[in-house]
């Protein structure tokens, strides 16, 4: 097997970078050649609060439709919630089916990240990073893989172009939220 990849020049909107790469598998032995589409893109946001207290909002399920583009629900479809190995149900649809997604990794005050199971192939990450002054730098990273052809195409321009709304928005509202909340709790 073989990889051939290509890249189309990367989009930056306002601090958002999102790339698309196209790749095509073969294989020599079957006579097939498979394709799929790979995008990326990466988000730096800083947020007027302290690490412990930004990790632990943005981390709380329950909180995720408050601040998470396109969601509504996220249900937990095992004991586990905040921690590796945690699957919660979403209506987020992407294509036809809605995701369904687990906690790959799970480092608390520092990174987590969701692995679609069901839908489109993809995963997004955070990290969190105190910064001096009581802020928390937060970095977003969305990789996702749909198939070739005209299909995954269509669906691939669908999704990049939904990556940086959905990145600026959840950015806006995760900042906005902690910030209200860690203010409030300081006058309490």
């Amino acid at each position: 097997m073989r990889a051939a990849p290509s890249c189309h020049p990367p989009h930056s909107a306002l601090g958002i970078t999102v790339t698309k790469h196209w790749a095509r598998t073969l294989d020599s032995s079957a006579g097939t050649e498979e394709g799929h589409e790979l995008g990326h893109a990466e988000h730096v946001s800083i947020v007027a609060a302290p690490l412990e207290f930004a990790f632990d909002y943005a981390t709380d399920y329950r909180n995720a439709p408050d601040w998470m583009f396109g969601l509504t629900r996220l249900v937990p479809m095992s004991d586990k919630v905040r921690e590796k190995g945690a699957v919660f149900d979403t209506d987020v649809r992407i294509g036809s089916t809605p995701l369904l997604v687990e906690a790959i990794e799970w480092v608390a005050n520092s990174a987590v990240t969701m692995k679609s199971i069901r839908g489109i192939e993809g995963q997004v990450r955070w990290t969190f990073r105190a910064l001096p002054g009581n802020r928390t730098e937060i970095k977003t990273t969305v990789d996702y893989r749909v198939g070739f052809g005209i299909a995954g195409r269509a669906l691939g321009a669908l999704i990049k172009a939904m990556t940086a709304t959905a990145i600026r928005h959840s950015d806006k509202h995760v900042r906005t939220n902690v910030e209200t909340l860690y203010r409030q709790a300081q006058v309490a």
